[in-house]
């Protein structure tokens, strides 16, 4: 019986050896395993950090094409109404020139005309009674015939 008791034992501890190389192996596999997980984990990471990176450098160039776009709107229309203010300020001041030169002429003209009526034989206001007295003989029949 001990025969078989020492050969019962000696197959467990066969057992036992070949079940601990057993989970050695298959830890270090698992090692490995995690290894290389951690390492697709990592360059998943990079390269959505790279995606990252190149949507922002894309995003910036967009940014700043718009910005030039903008700036390049703003300075043609700065020019456009530049012109239409420079033009509307021109035709202002021609304008102004204009009204000038025409209060100029007129006043020069009144005073001419003023200087004429001073210089002239004064007028007088005293009626003619001859002339009077004619236009109310000549109504006075066409008076008489408008009451009948």
């Amino acid at each position: 019986m001990t025969t078989q008791l020492a050969f019962a034992f000696g197959m467990l501890v066969a057992v036992s050896i070949a079940m601990v190389i057993g989970i050695v192996v298959s830890l270090v596999k698992v090692i490995r395993l995690e290894a290389k997980v951690k390492e697709v984990n990592r360059d998943i990471h990079n390269s959505i950090d790279s995606v990252w990176r190149h949507l922002n450098q894309i995003e910036s160039n967009l940014n700043r094409r718009i910005d030039d776009a903008e700036m390049h709107i703003s300075r043609e229309i700065d020019n456009q109404t530049g012109g239409i203010h420079r033009r509307i300020d021109e035709t202002h001041r021609q304008f102004n020139i204009n009204e000038e030169e025409m209060r100029r002429m007129i006043d020069s003209r009144f005073d001419k005309f003023e200087n004429k009526m001073r210089n002239s034989a004064p007028i007088t206001i005293e009626p003619d009674m001859a002339a009077i007295d004619l236009v109310i003989e000549k109504t006075k029949g066409k008076k008489q015939l408008l009451k009948d």
